[in-house]
Order: C-alpha cells, then structure tokens, then sequence
C-alpha cells in the first residue's frame, strides 16, 4: 500500500520496486531522515503486527511525525514483511498519546 499525499482518504497497491522506484529520488535527494520513536507489537505463533511511531526530517527543513503499520510471518527462519502502510500526523488526525513515547 502506498499512501496518496493529502488528506489521508486514498491508498493504492505498489510493490517494492514500484516504491523504490517513486520514492528513491525524493528520499535522497531531500536527504530524508526517519527515526522510531515508539512500538506496539502484537504476536501470535508466526504473524505479528506492529505499530511504529516515527519521526522525519529533511536536510531542507521539513519535518513530521506518523505511524508505520507492519504486517510480518516468521518462516521458521526469519520475519517476512507481508504489508506495510504508514499514516502522516496532520492537523485534524494526531497520533493518539498511547503510540507516542
């Protein structure tokens, strides 16, 4: 899933090389910095889902906060990421106070 930029009302589907291929100029060329600032993670055998809390800046002075919605499956082996969406904090949708540190 890959977030439409605005008011948070559209998602669309891309795989990984669609997002890398979309995101990848803007990501380093703004000299994007994400950092967690707070998980939730609930577990079940091989699937967990986790909500991560993150902050980002720009070298160009831009700066924000959301949370990162991951879906994951242990294979035995290793922690698969099945889904992955993020939601930005904006006036009119913060993050609620349990999912900040």
């Amino acid at each position: 899933m890959f977030p439409i930029p605005g008011d948070g009302s559209g998602f669309r589907n891309v795989s990984p090389s669609e997002f890398a291929g979309e995101s990848d100029r803007f990501l380093v060329d703004s000299g994007f910095v994400e950092r967690e600032i707070h998980r939730e993670t609930n577990r079940l055998g091989p699937i967990a889902q986790v909500w991560s809390t993150y902050e980002w800046s720009s070298e160009e002075g831009q700066s924000g906060r959301g949370i990162n919605g991951i879906d994951l499956f242990h294979d035995g082996s290793r922690w698969w990421i099945t889904h992955a969406t993020w939601e930005s904090e904006r006036e009119g949708n913060p993050i609620p106070a349990e999912y900040l540190p």
